[in-house]
């Protein structure tokens, strides 16, 4: 009886041991595609991230998990540009935040920034034409000292009209 037990636990263990192995031999295929066919990605500075538009909110913990794309963003998909770190001073006038539009994007892009909890607008920047950005802006709200969740809305502008999004979640701090 203790023979069979000891042979129905060998059997789980090599059971096991074989899935861990197809799993790891699987996340070293996955990589080595990912890194084949990012091979000549020459991206400009800054965080450049390469998401499709409708609902996706872009963290720190999720943000590598995101794709580039090699040229130009796909019909409907958003390149975001943007530096973390964002600090305001002397009543929210001065900031070193920095907001681009990549050249690999398809038209003018817009940013609108709200609190993450209210959804108060504190900036709705003007169409921002592609490889331009905006830096150093101010608030349009003077918030006082602390740090805030703030998510950051960028909109692909056609025609004057959005034509796809994406939000980014952020902190910031005010001094």
């Amino acid at each position: 009886m203790e023979e069979k037990q000891k042979q129905g636990v060998s059997k789980r263990v090599l059971i096991i041991v074989i899935a861990v192995c197809l799993l790891l031999v699987g996340s070293i295929g996955a990589f080595a595609y990912n890194m084949y066919i990012h091979r000549n990605d020459n991206t400009d500075s800054k965080d450049d991230l390469s998401i499709s538009g409708g609902g996706l909110v872009v963290t720190e913990d999720n943000k590598g998990n995101i794709t580039q794309d090699l040229k130009k963003a796909n019909k409907g998909n958003l390149v975001v540009r943007m530096t973390q770190g964002w600090v305001f001073t002397d009543g929210c006038t001065k900031s070193n935040a920095y907001l681009g539009n990549s050249t690999r994007n398809e038209g003018p892009v817009r940013f609108i920034i709200t609190m993450a909890d209210t959804g108060e607008i504190l900036l709705t920047s003007p169409e921002v034409p592609v490889g331009s950005c905006i830096e150093n802006f101010p608030l349009s709200v003077n918030l006082s000292p602390g740090n805030y969740d703030v998510v950051i809305t960028h909109q692909l502008m056609k025609d004057g009209e959005p034509a796809g999004n994406v939000s980014t979640a952020a902190s910031i701090v005010v001094k």
